[in-house]
C-alpha cells in the first residue's frame, strides 16, 4: 500500500514536472532579412528579452554584431565590416542554456537555390465589382443590312382642310353657230325624265344639218325644216 502511494506520487511529480519545462519559453528565430539600404539585419521571431543576460548577436566569424534595436520579437543589427556574400550562420542569445539561444542561416548577396514549390491554396471569396471603365472609342461602321420586310399599311389620314376657292372662268360666246338643213320636217321622240319644276331650253350647237331644241318638261324633239 504504501509503495503504491510512492509510486504514484513520484509519477505525478514527474508528469508535473515535464509539463512545467515544455511550458517554459524559449528564444525562436523565425526569419532574417538583409537590408541592403540601411545596411542591417532585421531578425524576427520571439522571446528575445528572456534574459537574464544582455542580448547578443553573432554572424558566422564576424563575431558579435552591433545591435540598433530590439524588443521581444524583432531586432535590427548592423551588418560587419568587410561583410561579402555567402551563407553565414547567425545566433542570437540572451543567456545560458538551450531555451535562451538560437540560430539561422542568413544568405548574403548571392540568391540561393529555389526551394519547392508550396501546395495550392484554397480559392479565395469573390472581390467586389469594381467601377465601370471608360467608354471604349467607337468602332468602324459595319456592312449595310437587307432591305427588311414592307410593314403593315397604316390607319387612314384625316380628311385635309378644304382648298381656296379657283379664279371665275372667262366668258363663252352667247351662241354658237346654228346650221339647218333638210326639206322634210319629221317628229323625233326622245324620253327624258324631269329635272326640275322649271324649263331649260338647250340648243346643240356645231352639229351640221341638224338643230336640236329639248325641253325638260317635255319628252318631244322636233327636226326643223330650214
Amino acid at each position: 500500500m504504501i509503495k503504491s502511494f510512492i509510486c504514484g506520487t513520484f509519477v505525478l511529480l514527474l508528469a508535473i514536472s515535464t509539463q512545467a519545462f515544455a511550458a517554459q519559453p524559449q528564444v525562436n528565430i523565425t526569419e532574417v532579412f538583409p537590408n541592403f539600404n540601411d545596411k542591417t539585419f532585421e531578425i524576427m521571431g520571439e522571446n528575445f528579452d528572456l534574459g537574464p543576460n544582455a542580448l547578443q548577436v553573432t554572424l558566422g566569424n564576424f563575431g558579435n554584431l552591433v545591435i540598433i534595436s530590439a524588443d521581444a520579437n524583432m531586432i535590427v543589427a548592423a551588418f560587419p565590416e568587410g561583410l561579402v556574400d555567402g551563407d553565414f550562420l547567425l545566433k542570437v542569445s540572451s543567456g545560458p542554456g538551450p531555451r535562451k539561444n538560437d540560430e539561422h542561416i542568413v544568405t548574403v548577396g548571392a540568391t540561393g537555390p529555389e526551394g519547392p514549390g508550396g501546395a495550392e491554396g484554397a480559392e479565395g471569396q469573390t472581390g467586389p465589382v469594381g467601377p465601370q471603365g471608360p467608354v471604349g472609342a467607337t468602332g468602324p461602321q459595319g456592312d449595310k443590312g437587307d432591305t427588311g420586310a414592307t410593314g403593315a399599311q397604316g390607319p387612314q389620314g384625316d380628311t385635309g382642310a378644304q382648298g381656296t376657292q379657283g379664279d371665275t372662268g372667262a366668258s363663252g360666246s352667247a351662241h354658237g353657230d346654228t346650221y339647218k338643213t333638210g326639206r322634210h320636217a319629221r317628229p323625233l321622240r326622245l324620253n327624258m325624265t324631269p329635272l326640275a319644276t322649271r324649263s331649260y331650253a338647250v340648243e346643240r350647237t356645231s352639229v351640221p344639218s341638224q338643230v336640236y331644241v329639248a325641253s325638260l318638261m317635255t319628252t318631244r324633239m322636233w327636226e326643223e325644216e330650214a
